[in-house]
């Protein structure tokens, strides 16, 4: 049997996503041209737009389209160093390396002032720092973490940036799709991104949502194409896709966390069992993410060998963000944390919409004999 287990990476394409990719394979044109095939696509991509403003509870205008979270989280930070002054940033350690590069990157260039929250080995943040925050300082804090699944206090820091009229920048890759989010209930969000593959949509395509009254430079240039805020022609195919995976999605939104959050309590039950396994993060606890579980286990031999072992059997599983993968330095989350004990292994499991329990008792069978073997070694 093989298993998928490796949803914080990536998603299946959903059918409706599947089609709505297919059917724009015939619809051509380009949306910048004015005659009728560019006016057909054009259509069909603001019909989208419309759809997912409407699920996030936001105008139609307040969607550019980009070509995934990477892009929208460089164009938002890069817009905000960029209106004048040398800003203060605040992040932290455990962010996805598409908030921490490119800030370390402008912290280093001189253009902004770096400063990284304080955490504690369950990744839970000091974030006390921004009562004391210059006015007009730029805050980039994930909803959920890609790697440990933990709920950072998006609605305090909100709060926190709205009465201190800081920027707040919101990272919601691993939680637009997986919940019904309306951006607006978010006290003092500026900016909020995702990505299509995160919740079954394809690859290739996201979205960067802009505050009311918030200034963007354009990363790329060379074209006036989403009101001149992003040059290049449009994933004309891939964003009715990923608009259909939102309403598909959410059409069935809380019967499927209810399943997952379901399937997350019997995971961590069955893995319990074990007694030199330790969760990482705040797995289980209320709040966190419905799907994904961090954890480590004592090994007695070579810890990159176990992702690929457990591939053989046929479980599809991680040993953090996939953007690092080959990366010699382990996961910089969990380092960050220092949760860690030498000679342990550390696999991310995170399950999705499509997984069965069929599946997840065989991946736990599996898991199960993996991690005696070690105990016995």
């Amino acid at each position: 049997m093989r298993v998928y287990l490796d949803n914080a990476a990536t998603t299946p394409l959903c059918e409706p996503a599947k089609k709505a990719m297919i059917e724009g394979l015939d619809l051509f044109g380009n949306p910048s041209s004015t005659h009728a095939f560019g006016r057909e696509v054009k259509a069909k991509m603001e019909a989208s737009r419309r759809s997912i403003a409407a699920h996030l509870g936001v105008k139609p205008y307040q969607i550019m389209f980009t070509s995934g979270a990477t892009e929208a989280l460089n164009t938002a930070m890069t817009s905000c160093a960029n209106l004048g002054g040398k800003k203060k940033f605040y992040t932290d350690r455990l962010e996805h390396h598409a908030t921490i590069d490119p800030l370390e990157k402008m912290d280093k260039d001189g253009r902004i002032e770096l400063e990284f929250f304080k955490n504690n080995d369950k990744g839970e943040l000091d974030i006390s720092v921004l009562n004391t925050a210059p006015e007009g300082s730029v805050v980039c804090l994930m909803y959920f973490n890609n790697e440990i699944g933990n709920c950072n206090p998006i609605m305090e820091v909100g709060k926190i940036c709205e009465q201190r009229n800081l920027i707040f920048i919101c990272d919601m890759v691993q939680a637009i799709g997986q919940m019904r989010i309306d951006l607006t209930s978010i006290p003092g969000l500026c900016f909020a991104v995702a990505s299509g593959h995160k919740f079954n949509g394809p690859k290739g395509v996201g979205l960067l949502y802009i505050g009311k009254g918030r200034e963007l430079n354009s990363l790329l240039l060379g074209g006036a194409q989403e009101r001149g805020m992003r040059a290049g022609t449009e994933n004309t195919i891939s964003i009715p896709a990923m608009a259909a995976a939102l309403d598909w999605n959410l059409e069935n939104i809380d019967e499927n966390r209810r399943k997952k959050y379901e399937r997350s309590a019997y995971i961590i039950e069955r893995l319990s069992a074990h007694k030199n396994l330790i969760f990482n993060g705040l797995g289980g606890r209320e709040g966190h993410h419905p799907s994904i579980i961090n954890f480590s286990f004592e090994i007695s031999g070579d810890s990159s060998m176990v992702v690929f072992n457990l591939d053989l059997k046929g479980l599809a599983l991680s040993q953090g963000s996939a953007c690092m993968s080959g990366s010699t330095t382990g996961s910089h989350v969990l380092q960050a944390m220092n949760c860690v004990p030498p000679n342990h292994a550390t696999i991310r499991l995170s399950h999705g919409v499509f997984t069965t329990q069929e599946e997840l008792d065989y991946s736990l069978n599996v898991l199960s004999e993996v991690i005696e073997q070690q105990v016995e070694a």
